[in-house]
Protein backbone atom coordinates (compact mmCIF):
# COMPACT_ATOMS: atom_id res chain seq x y z
CA UNK A 1 0.00 0.00 0.00
CA UNK A 2 1.34 3.42 -0.95
CA UNK A 3 1.92 5.54 2.17
CA UNK A 4 -0.41 8.38 3.04
CA UNK A 5 1.86 11.35 3.75
CA UNK A 6 0.72 14.62 5.29
CA UNK A 7 2.14 17.81 3.81
CA UNK A 8 1.97 21.48 4.73
CA UNK A 9 0.30 23.81 2.26
CA UNK A 10 2.58 26.55 3.60
CA UNK A 11 5.81 24.67 2.87
CA UNK A 12 4.55 23.18 -0.38
CA UNK A 13 4.95 26.52 -2.16
CA UNK A 14 8.73 25.99 -2.36
CA UNK A 15 9.66 23.83 -5.33
CA UNK A 16 13.00 22.65 -3.96
CA UNK A 17 11.73 21.85 -0.48
CA UNK A 18 10.90 18.25 0.33
CA UNK A 19 8.82 17.58 3.41
CA UNK A 20 6.20 15.23 4.76
CA UNK A 21 4.82 13.44 7.81
CA UNK A 22 4.05 9.73 7.65
CA UNK A 23 0.85 8.19 9.03
CA UNK A 24 -0.26 4.68 10.05
CA UNK A 25 -1.34 4.09 6.44
CA UNK A 26 1.10 2.38 4.12
CA UNK A 27 3.26 -0.69 3.68
CA UNK A 28 2.20 -4.02 5.09
CA UNK A 29 -0.72 -4.66 7.42
CA UNK A 30 1.47 -5.37 10.44
CA UNK A 31 -0.79 -5.20 13.50
CA UNK A 32 -0.50 -3.57 15.97
CA UNK A 33 2.31 -1.35 14.70
CA UNK A 34 0.93 -0.74 11.20
CA UNK A 35 3.09 1.66 9.16
CA UNK A 36 5.74 2.06 11.84
CA UNK A 37 9.12 3.62 11.07
CA UNK A 38 10.92 3.07 14.38
CA UNK A 39 13.25 0.18 15.19
CA UNK A 40 12.80 0.75 18.94
CA UNK A 41 9.18 -0.24 19.59
CA UNK A 42 9.37 -4.02 19.25
CA UNK A 43 8.34 -4.18 15.61
CA UNK A 44 9.95 -6.59 13.14
CA UNK A 45 13.20 -4.99 11.93
CA UNK A 46 12.78 -6.19 8.35
CA UNK A 47 9.28 -4.74 8.13
CA UNK A 48 10.49 -1.43 9.56
CA UNK A 49 13.27 -1.37 6.97
CA UNK A 50 10.78 -1.94 4.16
CA UNK A 51 8.44 0.70 5.59
CA UNK A 52 11.25 3.26 5.72
CA UNK A 53 12.27 2.47 2.16
CA UNK A 54 8.68 2.93 1.02
CA UNK A 55 8.33 6.25 2.87
CA UNK A 56 11.57 7.62 1.44
CA UNK A 57 10.78 6.36 -2.07
CA UNK A 58 7.39 8.06 -1.97
CA UNK A 59 9.15 11.37 -1.27
CA UNK A 60 11.85 10.55 -3.85
CA UNK A 61 14.53 10.64 -1.15
CA UNK A 62 17.56 8.35 -1.02
CA UNK A 63 17.82 6.63 2.36
CA UNK A 64 21.57 7.23 2.44
CA UNK A 65 20.86 10.98 2.43
CA UNK A 66 18.89 11.20 5.68
CA UNK A 67 19.88 12.36 9.16
CA UNK A 68 18.39 10.48 12.11
CA UNK A 69 18.68 11.33 15.78
CA UNK A 70 18.38 9.61 19.15
CA UNK A 71 15.70 11.82 20.65
CA UNK A 72 15.91 12.16 24.42
CA UNK A 73 13.41 14.97 25.13
CA UNK A 74 16.30 17.32 25.75
CA UNK A 75 17.54 20.58 24.31
CA UNK A 76 20.52 19.55 22.17
CA UNK A 77 20.63 21.04 18.67
CA UNK A 78 23.00 19.82 15.96
CA UNK A 79 24.12 21.09 12.58
CA UNK A 80 24.16 18.33 9.97
CA UNK A 81 26.26 18.40 6.81
CA UNK A 82 26.18 14.69 6.02
CA UNK A 83 24.01 11.63 6.53
CA UNK A 84 24.46 10.29 10.05
CA UNK A 85 22.80 9.16 13.27
CA UNK A 86 23.22 11.78 16.00
CA UNK A 87 22.97 10.62 19.60
CA UNK A 88 21.13 12.49 22.37
CA UNK A 89 19.71 15.17 20.13
CA UNK A 90 16.30 16.73 19.50
CA UNK A 91 16.77 19.38 16.81
CA UNK A 92 18.60 19.41 13.49
CA UNK A 93 19.73 22.21 11.17
CA UNK A 94 21.22 22.01 7.69
CA UNK A 95 22.19 24.26 4.81
CA UNK A 96 23.10 21.34 2.54
CA UNK A 97 21.08 20.28 -0.46
CA UNK A 98 19.97 16.66 -0.82
CA UNK A 99 20.24 16.10 2.93
CA UNK A 100 17.02 15.32 4.74
CA UNK A 101 16.34 15.78 8.44
CA UNK A 102 14.14 13.39 10.42
CA UNK A 103 12.01 13.86 13.54
CA UNK A 104 10.51 10.73 15.10
CA UNK A 105 7.05 11.29 16.61
CA UNK A 106 3.96 9.74 18.21
CA UNK A 107 2.36 12.69 20.11
CA UNK A 108 5.22 15.21 20.43
CA UNK A 109 5.26 18.13 17.99
CA UNK A 110 7.37 17.90 14.85
CA UNK A 111 8.35 21.48 14.00
CA UNK A 112 9.68 21.98 10.46
CA UNK A 113 11.34 25.30 9.59
CA UNK A 114 12.54 26.73 6.28
CA UNK A 115 14.23 29.98 5.36
CA UNK A 116 14.13 30.40 1.57
CA UNK A 117 16.55 33.33 1.30
CA UNK A 118 19.50 31.62 2.93
CA UNK A 119 18.24 28.10 2.13
CA UNK A 120 18.30 26.75 5.67
CA UNK A 121 16.08 23.92 6.93
CA UNK A 122 15.54 22.70 10.47
CA UNK A 123 13.55 20.00 12.25
CA UNK A 124 12.65 20.15 15.95
CA UNK A 125 11.18 17.48 18.24
CA UNK A 126 9.25 19.11 21.08
CA UNK A 127 7.28 17.19 23.69
CA UNK A 128 6.45 18.69 27.07
CA UNK A 129 10.05 18.40 28.25
CA UNK A 130 11.44 20.02 25.12
CA UNK A 131 8.76 22.69 25.29
CA UNK A 132 9.57 23.37 28.95
CA UNK A 133 13.23 23.80 27.96
CA UNK A 134 12.19 25.98 24.99
CA UNK A 135 14.10 23.93 22.46
CA UNK A 136 12.32 25.84 19.70
CA UNK A 137 13.51 29.17 21.09
CA UNK A 138 17.07 27.87 21.32
CA UNK A 139 16.85 26.60 17.74
CA UNK A 140 15.71 30.03 16.55
CA UNK A 141 18.61 31.63 18.43
CA UNK A 142 21.10 29.22 16.85
CA UNK A 143 19.66 29.86 13.39
CA UNK A 144 20.23 33.59 13.82
CA UNK A 145 23.61 33.38 15.55
CA UNK A 146 25.24 30.72 13.38
CA UNK A 147 23.48 31.19 10.04
CA UNK A 148 22.18 34.76 10.01
CA UNK A 149 18.58 33.62 9.75
CA UNK A 150 16.06 36.29 10.72
CA UNK A 151 12.89 35.00 12.35
CA UNK A 152 10.69 37.15 10.13
CA UNK A 153 12.01 35.28 7.08
CA UNK A 154 11.13 31.83 8.39
CA UNK A 155 8.26 29.60 7.33
CA UNK A 156 7.24 27.15 10.06
CA UNK A 157 5.00 24.09 10.14
CA UNK A 158 3.89 22.48 13.40
CA UNK A 159 2.85 19.00 12.35
CA UNK A 160 0.30 16.63 13.89
CA UNK A 161 0.62 16.22 17.66
CA UNK A 162 -1.55 15.60 20.70
CA UNK A 163 -3.99 18.49 21.09
CA UNK A 164 -4.81 20.61 24.13
CA UNK A 165 -8.05 18.71 24.73
CA UNK A 166 -6.30 15.33 25.03
CA UNK A 167 -2.91 15.95 26.61
CA UNK A 168 -3.57 15.07 30.25
CA UNK A 169 -0.76 15.45 32.78
CA UNK A 170 -0.33 15.50 36.54
CA UNK A 171 0.29 18.61 38.61
CA UNK A 172 4.06 18.10 38.68
CA UNK A 173 4.21 18.49 34.90
CA UNK A 174 1.53 21.17 34.63
CA UNK A 175 3.34 23.51 37.03
CA UNK A 176 6.43 23.51 34.82
CA UNK A 177 4.61 25.09 31.89
CA UNK A 178 3.15 28.58 31.38
CA UNK A 179 -0.14 28.72 33.33
CA UNK A 180 -2.04 30.39 30.50
CA UNK A 181 -1.59 27.15 28.51
CA UNK A 182 -2.75 24.85 31.31
CA UNK A 183 -6.40 23.98 31.98
CA UNK A 184 -8.05 21.85 34.63
CA UNK A 185 -9.26 18.48 33.41
CA UNK A 186 -10.87 15.43 35.02
CA UNK A 187 -8.59 15.13 38.08
CA UNK A 188 -5.74 16.00 35.72
CA UNK A 189 -4.45 19.03 33.85
CA UNK A 190 -4.61 19.68 30.12
CA UNK A 191 -1.66 21.36 28.41
CA UNK A 192 -1.50 23.15 25.08
CA UNK A 193 1.93 22.40 23.59
CA UNK A 194 1.17 23.85 20.13
CA UNK A 195 -0.06 27.02 21.82
CA UNK A 196 3.15 27.43 23.82
CA UNK A 197 5.31 26.91 20.74
CA UNK A 198 3.18 29.29 18.70
CA UNK A 199 3.76 31.95 21.34
CA UNK A 200 7.51 31.33 21.16
CA UNK A 201 7.46 31.75 17.39
CA UNK A 202 5.46 34.96 17.47
CA UNK A 203 7.50 36.50 20.28
CA UNK A 204 10.68 35.62 18.37
CA UNK A 205 9.46 37.58 15.36
CA UNK A 206 8.09 34.87 13.06
CA UNK A 207 5.22 36.30 11.04
CA UNK A 208 1.86 34.74 11.89
CA UNK A 209 1.00 34.31 8.21
CA UNK A 210 4.14 32.19 7.86
CA UNK A 211 3.13 29.72 10.57
CA UNK A 212 0.92 26.71 9.95
CA UNK A 213 -0.31 24.47 12.77
CA UNK A 214 -1.80 21.10 11.89
CA UNK A 215 -5.32 20.59 13.20
CA UNK A 216 -4.77 16.82 13.33
CA UNK A 217 -4.57 15.35 16.83
CA UNK A 218 -2.50 12.19 17.13
CA UNK A 219 -4.51 10.95 20.10
CA UNK A 220 -7.93 11.46 18.49
CA UNK A 221 -7.16 10.23 14.98
CA UNK A 222 -6.77 6.50 15.63
CA UNK A 223 -7.34 5.60 11.99
CA UNK A 224 -4.62 7.92 10.71
CA UNK A 225 -1.93 8.68 13.28
CA UNK A 226 0.26 6.91 15.83
CA UNK A 227 -0.12 7.96 19.47
CA UNK A 228 1.95 6.66 22.36
CA UNK A 229 -0.49 8.13 24.87
CA UNK A 230 -3.32 6.20 23.28
CA UNK A 231 -1.67 2.89 22.36
CA UNK A 232 1.33 2.70 24.71
CA UNK A 233 3.47 -0.38 23.93
CA UNK A 234 1.46 -1.02 20.75
CA UNK A 235 2.21 2.42 19.34
CA UNK A 236 4.34 2.80 16.24
CA UNK A 237 6.23 5.95 15.32
CA UNK A 238 5.94 8.39 12.44
CA UNK A 239 8.64 10.31 10.62
CA UNK A 240 8.51 14.02 9.86
CA UNK A 241 11.05 14.93 7.16
CA UNK A 242 12.38 18.15 5.70
CA UNK A 243 15.23 18.96 3.32
CA UNK A 244 16.21 20.86 0.20
CA UNK A 245 16.59 19.18 -3.16
CA UNK A 246 19.08 20.33 -5.78
CA UNK A 247 16.95 21.06 -8.84
CA UNK A 248 19.80 21.86 -11.23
Amino acid sequence: MKPVIIKSTLLSQFNNLVHGVSTILGGENNSPFKFNLSINVGDDADIVSRNRRLFFNTLNVEEENVVLQEQVHGCNISYADRSEFIKENDALITDKENLFLIVNIADCIPILLFEPKTQIAAAVHSGWKGTEQEILSHTLDKLEKDFGVKAENLFVYLGPSICKHCYEVDHDVAQKLPPEFVASGNKKYLIDLPGINLKILKESGVREDRIQISSLCTFEMKNLLHSYRRDRENAGRMFALIGMRNLS
